[in-house]
């Protein structure tokens, strides 16, 4: 019989096969969904960002996709838009607080970077917090991307010191 704490992890951890990520759907804007991260879960101007938040984003042409556990409960959602026929802009990514530092954002990740290169998208763009810059490289090149190049750095209102990447994409 395996420990608790073995237990508590699988539970805690889903599998590849035991999640799922579709785009958003109208039903999807009533499911619960937090980060735990004050500056995420409020916008610019102090509108808290929840499901309905996204769903809005969507009917706004965004691309919005959400990961599901297998249980339904939402992981993460990330959110894209056209920023030139070339450029795909990251507008927002969240995990689920109890599921971050678990793949799940890279997972994410990938599955952008996939809808990007279908799309025949070439670089994508993303604001970002200024110390978020090595996890963002760490991922892009577990992904087998190039990494982030920095084309502004500036001052956020509320991030603090942020920065702007283009990530440049290269086929599998």
């Amino acid at each position: 019989m395996a420990s608790s704490a073995t237990s508590t992890t699988m539970l805690c951890m889903p599998s590849t096969e035991s999640t799922s990520i579709r785009r958003m759907k109208a039903g999807d804007r009533t499911r619960s969904f937090r980060t735990g991260d004050m500056v995420f879960d409020r916008d610019s101007r102090g509108t808290t960002v929840d499901m309905a938040w996204f769903d809005q984003r969507r009917r706004d042409h965004h691309v919005v996709f959400v990961m599901f556990a297998e249980n339904m409960e939402i992981l993460g959602v990330i959110c894209v838009r056209d920023e030139t026929r070339r450029v795909l802009y990251l507008r927002r990514r969240g995990v689920a607080e109890r599921m971050q530092n678990q793949g799940i954002g890279t997972r994410l990740f990938r599955h952008i970077v996939e809808f990007a290169l279908a799309g025949g998208y070439a670089i994508i763009s993303a604001h970002i917090r200024k110390d978020n810059l090595s996890a963002c490289t760490r991922v892009t090149q577990r992904l087998g991307q190039h990494p982030p190049l920095v084309v502004d750095e500036y001052e956020d209102e509320h991030w603090g010191p942020a920065l702007k990447l283009l990530v440049m994409l290269r086929a599998s």
